[in-house]
């Protein structure tokens, strides 16, 4: 099992040494000052303890299998096409309607896979243009 190891020079501590060792009076805080700086410095380390493999590929079984937004391409593909919608306008449905946690660069991406560079060039101006003409800009 491996250990990490953090060490963390005790600055502040010093400085809170000084803070509570400091006299109430003004004719000797040198004298002090001089003494605590002449202390060793403490050093605190703390030691992290990381799970075994096996326990951590267990828990990634145990997760829920994602639906990635690709699985949506019908959807997507209707609301861009038969209804003008955005990337945006679309990512926001998604999430809004079915708890679909997803982006407008993911939808486009999705959107966009198999196009060719110039098609999808071309798809991307036209939903820039769209969404600038929606905000009014």
């Amino acid at each position: 099992m491996k250990r990490k190891s953090l060490k963390m020079k005790g600055e502040k501590g010093r400085a809170e040494r000084r803070a509570i060792a400091a006299p109430s009076s003004v004719s000797e805080p040198k004298q002090n000052e001089a003494a605590v700086a002449s202390q060793p410095v403490s050093t605190s380390v703390a030691t992290l303890e990381y799970p075994p493999p096996h326990v951590v590929a267990e828990c990634a079984r145990d997760e829920a299998n994602p639906r990635l937004v690709a699985d949506y391409l019908e959807a997507i593909q209707v609301l861009r096409d038969e209804k003008k919608f955005t990337f945006r306008e679309i990512a926001e449905w998604l999430t809004e309607k079915f708890g679909i946690e997803t982006d407008h660069n993911a939808v486009y991406r999705a959107y966009t896979r198999g196009m060719p560079d110039q098609e999808a060039m071309w798809v991307a101006r036209e939903d820039d243009e769209a969404e600038r003409e929606a905000t009014g800009t």
